[in-house]
Parts: structure tokens; C-alpha cells; sequence
């Protein structure tokens, strides 16, 4: 609730004491309702009347209209201080009840249900000042609270502990309403935001930095919760960001380096999370497209080395001793096994076996002309 409003609250009940809830009727001993003046004067004498002038003096909620009369009274004759007694007080109670009602209609200012209450009580008589002072106001006030607590309910998040504990409160009377208003969404914002700040430390995109951070935060008050939520996270977002962005440029090709270092010079905390989350995949494409495009141009630009044709391997010269040595292959041997050519080693061979059989036969002769 706003300083005003409290102040305003305050000032009415000190300038006319009443009830604090809406619907409640005045106390039954009649110490809220305004002072009636007497039918007839009753018999006093005038150091009685001086008395009950200091008594309402006394009294802590006395208006200051109320309180300059009675002191104007007793300044003044034994006839002064009965007037006062039986006319000018009531007429400067009601004249505290109206500036009552304007300073609540200063103070609530913006909200309608009061204001507009406030507006048509100045237009009536002085019975209906003190009605609005002592119960209309609080019957006001009970709908501008509820028009708030549906406005929270709008803004909040669905399922989110704020979210059910307006719908709670809608649920309430005038008191649950007040509660929520004054202590309760206090509460249940705290809660929130600390759920808040846990999943900023559970998720794994979040650096280093804005951990720490947030971990601090959770160990603090709920000032401090709400103190990183609404402006630490964000240093710390970028500190962690530019670290990352530094290390991009330190890694990068010349696209990278050329906007890394322009936004670590000159970037702001949005455009260094834009860079992070978007820009650095569009300039490392850049980078690869340049070095692919670099690739291809230096492997035309390189000089095309002919290929050698084939030299045809000599034919071995044969010497005059011997007849060149073959060696046989299995391809050879498939197509020359059938040929007209025979080999030198047949020749050889076919010469011993003729000179053998010479020996042969001349050894048989020899032997019987031995005998």
C-alpha cells in the first residue's frame, strides 16, 4: 500500500475514529459517532463547562477545528465557552470531517470507488460527511482493492504463486483482500523470484559469472532476490558475455574479430546478448564461406604438372654366346606354350641325349673284343 494511502487512512481515523473494516457498524457505546447537540442546554455551572472544554481538548482525535474553537472558548467568558459547548463545536467537528474527506479525496486520488464517494459525500449534509467518514470510505476502498487485486491477477503469471494467491484472495472478504494487498503479494512475489534466480543457476546456458551472482542473491534478503532479477543479472549477463565474445575474437577468422572487437568497444548490454545468441553463428558462416572461397581460388591458381607418357622398355641385345634368357610369365607362358619357336634348352637337350646314345653303343662294341 502507498505512503498516501496509509497517511490518508490515518488522518481520517484520528480526524473521525471508526471502524477499519467495511459493513461494521458503529461501536455500540456511540464514542465514533459525531457530537448531537443537546435538545435543551442542560444546568451547569461554569466551571463544568470549563471542564468538559478541556476534556475535549484532551482528546487525541480532536479536529484542529475542534481544538482552535475550545481554545478560543477558553480564552474567552463564561458565555464564550457555553456557546462553544452547545453550537460551535458541531460546527467545527463537521468543518474537520469535510477537510477529512478532502484530504482523502487528495490521497486516493487514483482510485475511482473512493474518489467518486468522496466527491458526492461533499455535496451532502454534515450526516453524510460522517457516514462516509466512519463507513463509506472503507465500502469504497474494499472495491478499488479488489479492482487492484484483479489488475495483479492480469499481470501475474498463470500458476505462478502469485497468480494463485490473487485468485485466493479474490475469494476472500474485504480482509483477506486488504491482507493480500498490504502483506501477501508481498510474499508471494518473494517466492517467485527466487524460483526465478533457481532456474537461472540450473540452467546450463547461464556462464559463470551470472551464477556466482545468482547464488549470492539466494543467500540474501528478498531485496537482494529482487535487486538481481532486476538489474545484477544483467551485469552479470554481460560481464560473462563479453568474456565469451573475447574468446570468439581470439579464435575467429577476420569476419568474427571485425564485429567481436566492435562490440566489445562499443556495444551495449543488449547488442553484446544479441551477438551471443545470433550474430556469432552468421559471422563464423562468413568466416567459413571465405576460407572455402580461398581454398578453391589457390587450387586453380596452381600450376598443372604434366603427366610423363610412357617410355617403352629396350629389347635386351642377345650376346654372341648365348641366346637372350626369357623369363616366362604366366601370361606368356598362356600364350606362347603353343608356339613354332622351341626353346634353346630343347635344342640342348635333344644334342646330349644323341651323344649319349653314341657312347653307349660304342662301349657294347668294345666289350666282346675284350672277352
Amino acid at each position: 500500500m502507498k505512503l498516501s494511502r496509509v497517511s490518508a487512512i490515518l488522518t481520517a481515523v484520528a480526524l473521525a475514529p471508526a471502524v477499519l473494516l467495511p459493513g461494521t457498524a458503529l461501536a455500540a457505546d456511540g464514542s465514533t459517532a459525531a457530537p448531537t447537540p443537546p435538545a435543551t442546554a442542560p444546568s451547569t455551572s461554569p466551571s463544568d463547562e470549563r471542564a468538559a472544554v478541556e476534556q475535549i481538548l484532551a482528546d487525541p482525535n480532536c479536529g484542529r477545528s475542534v481544538r482552535e474553537a475550545a481554545e478560543r472558548a477558553l480564552k474567552g467568558t463564561a458565555d464564550d465557552i457555553h456557546q462553544f459547548l452547545t453550537v460551535g463545536q458541531y460546527r467545527a467537528h463537521e468543518s474537520d470531517e469535510r477537510v477529512a474527506v478532502v484530504q482523502i479525496m487528495s490521497a486516493e486520488e487514483h482510485h475511482w470507488a473512493v474518489w467518486q464517494a468522496a466527491q458526492q459525500t461533499l455535496n451532502g449534509d454534515a450526516a453524510a460527511v460522517h457516514q462516509f467518514l466512519t463507513v463509506g470510505q472503507y465500502r469504497a476502498r474494499e472495491t478499488d482493492e479488489r479492482i487492484a487485486v484483479a489488475r495483479i491477477l492480469s499481470d501475474a503469471t498463470p500458476d505462478s504463486g502469485l497468480w494463485n494467491a490473487t485468485q485466493k484472495a479474490l475469494d476472500g472478504d474485504a480482509a483477506v483482500i486488504h491482507q493480500f494487498l498490504t502483506v501477501g503479494q508481498f510474499k508471494a512475489r518473494e517466492d517467485d523470484e527466487r524460483v526465478a534466480v533457481s532456474k537461472i543457476i540450473a540452467d546450463p546456458k547461464s556462464g559463470r559469472g551470472l551464477k556466482k551472482a545468482a547464488q549470492k542473491a539466494m543467500d540474501g534478503s528478498a531485496a537482494d532476490v529482487h535487486a538481481f532479477l532486476t538489474e545484477g543479472r544483467f551485469a552479470a549477463q554481460q560481464a560473462d558475455d563479453e568474456v565469451l565474445i573475447a574468446r570468439l575474437v581470439d579464435q575467429g577468422g577476420p569476419a568474427m574479430r571485425a564485429a567481436g572487437n566492435y562490440q566489445l568497444n562499443h556495444g551495449t548490454r543488449e547488442s553484446l546478448r544479441h551477438f551471443v545468441e545470433v550474430d556469432q553463428y552468421t559471422y563464423a558462416a562468413q568466416d567459413r564461406a571465405a576460407a572455402s572461397a580461398s581454398a578453391s581460388a589457390s587450387a586453380s591458381a596452381a600450376p598443372t604438372t604434366p603427366t610423363p607418357a610412357a617410355t617403352p622398355t629396350p629389347t635386351p641385345t642377345p650376346t654372341p654366346s648365348a641366346a637372350p634368357v626369357t623369363t616366362p610369365t604366366t601370361t606368356q607362358l598362356a600364350s606362347t606354350g603353343g608356339g613354332s619357336e622351341a626353346p634353346w634348352e630343347v635344342a640342348g637337350a635333344v644334342a646330349a641325349l644323341g651323344t649319349g646314345a653314341a657312347l653307349l653303343a660304342a662301349t657294347r662294341r668294345r666289350r666282346p673284343s675284350e672277352s
